[in-house]
């Protein structure tokens, strides 16, 4: 039995799938699932054999995965509209991080081989999805090339200009709302104490400020710099 249009996903929210008319749209909404998760807790495990591709509804969810440590190492907050899960899909193997809920959360399954079917029949889908996989490879060489060349003090710069919005002159950034200490520790691998000291110091110089909720970046270019003039 198809779902009701109360249960059935809206997926006409959801980027990748933009340019989608309504009746096809409306068909992979019937093949999905909705699902609520609570803050905090797991929405694919890692390692999971499962293939299903979730679409974020509402709230944000939480890229992450754990080192050999035991740590929390996080990769990305996704937002509503966002896509997450579609590597499984795609080549069949286990999941290669974790998905958590970051606040309460709503998000639509679909199963993989209708979301291959989505991909493979619909050329406005796959080539917006080949540019998102093209953008998470481009950010992936560029978190390695930073791990390599950077130290932890200008890591922490680097996350600070990916997370900012910039203004339209481009002098000023928003980075909204205030970022966490250890989310950027995990993001960039080094500690809380040293992310602290770090922000302390750009505080200190005036390159950045504290805002109503938010930092704000009073020399965009300055920070950018900082991080480029010791990139190879």
């Amino acid at each position: 039995m198809s779902p009701t249009p109360s249960d059935r996903p809206d997926l006409s929210g959801i980027e990748l799938l933009s340019s989608l008319p309504a009746p096809i749209r409306a068909d992979y909404e019937n093949a999905s699932r909705l699902e609520t998760f609570r803050a905090g807790s797991e929405i694919i495990a890692s390692h999971d054999e499962s293939d299903d591709v979730i679409f974020v509804i509402d709230g944000q969810v939480r890229i992450v995965d754990m080192s050999a440590a035991g740590r929390d190492i996080s990769f990305e907050i996704l937002d509503p509209g966002s896509v997450v899960g579609e590597l499984a899909a795609i080549d069949g193997k286990g999941r290669s991080a974790a998905v958590k809920a970051e606040t309460n959360v709503t998000v639509a399954l679909i199963p993989g081989p209708r979301f291959k079917d989505l991909v493979t029949h619909h050329p406005s889908v796959s080539d917006a999805m080949l540019t998102r996989l093209a953008a998470m490879l481009r950010r992936s060489t560029e978190r390695i090339m930073e791990l390599s060349s950077l130290g932890a003090r200008n890591r922490v710069h680097a996350e600070l200009i990916r997370l900012a919005t910039l203004s339209e002159d481009g002098r000023t950034a928003i980075i909204q709302p205030m970022p966490v200490h250890a989310d950027i520790a995990s993001r960039v691998s080094t500690t809380r104490e040293s992310v602290a000291r770090s922000m302390g110091e750009l505080l200190r110089e005036g390159v950045v400020s504290k805002t109503d909720g938010g930092l704000k970046i009073n020399d965009y270019r300055a920070l950018e710099q900082m991080v480029r003039d010791l990139l190879p």
